[in-house]
């Protein structure tokens, strides 16, 4: 009798251990090798604590689409592109046919000194914009992906970028920043740590408000963030920068929006 009531006890002691959960650091992973950049490619987030990060989560589209602009990079830019800030010799679209390379250089869009900004006029309504961008590993700071533009003081980048892991930093990671008159909110910014060398990005804005979505493979998309548009969005694009090293370059493989219902 007393053997068996000792059972017991020890049977209830391991069952309620197993009723503890410890939350585990996210990370995505895939298995398709990207290309990679002709040279090689580079960011400088800021320093103060982040906020937790929320869990990734696979999402499905439910909302009508509409296609209203790509471009595959095939050759020659769309004429609906206008940059700011060109710089000539540092983008091209021959080195690696069907794909825009541009070499990322040291500016940053808040200190107005960024390069080859390439810039589309934001749709009326809902829409949603993508790419998919390569970039080389290795640790070299940069910043590359999607741009909701008003001004170089009010905009939000959403990519990829190196920037030293200590405080907000995770380095080769997943970056969503919005700046208002020039300064990094500390909130909505987020980084997800992410280290394969190629991403496809989706920013979707409805009713006022920003998501933001990346996949390894084009095809499993994980809601990484969301936010309020607290600025006009006058134009879309591509944005890359904060290259602290030597000229560094990217791939983007198309961009596209999609008008939303």
């Amino acid at each position: 009798m007393k053997q068996s009531i000792l059972f017991s006890l020890v049977f209830l002691l391991i069952s309620g251990c197993g009723l503890s959960t410890k939350e585990t650091p996210i990370e995505i992973r895939a298995t398709e090798i990207p290309r990679t950049p002709t040279a090689s490619a580079t960011n400088n987030p800021p320093t103060t604590t982040p906020p937790p990060l929320p869990n990734l989560i696979q999402t499905t589209t439910a909302i009508s689409e509409i296609i209203i602009f790509q471009d595959n990079f095939n050759g020659f830019l769309a004429k609906e592109w206008n940059w700011l800030n060109e710089d000539p010799a540092n983008w091209s679209m021959q080195i690696v046919p069907g794909s825009l390379q541009i070499n990322i250089g040291r500016g940053f869009l808040n200190l107005e000194n960024a390069s080859n900004i390439l810039l589309i006029p934001a749709p009326e309504g809902n829409f949603q914009i993508e790419t998919k961008v390569t970039f080389p590993a290795g640790g070299v700071p940069h910043f590359a992906g999607l741009l909701l533009y008003e001004s170089e003081k009010n905009f939000i980048q959403a990519g990829h970028a190196y920037c030293n892991p200590v405080n907000r930093c995770v380095g080769d990671g997943v970056y969503f920043e919005e700046y208002l008159q020039g300064d990094l909110l500390q909130e909505p910014y987020i980084a997800q740590k992410y280290n394969l060398e190629s991403i496809s990005l989706r920013l979707v804005y409805k009713d006022g408000f920003i998501s933001f979505l990346s996949s390894p493979n084009g095809i499993a998309w994980y809601r990484i963030n969301e936010s309020i548009a607290d600025f006009n969005i006058i134009q879309v694009g591509l944005v890359t920068g904060q290259n602290l090293e030597s000229l560094s370059p990217v791939l983007f493989d198309y961009f596209q929006i999609k008008s939303l219902k």
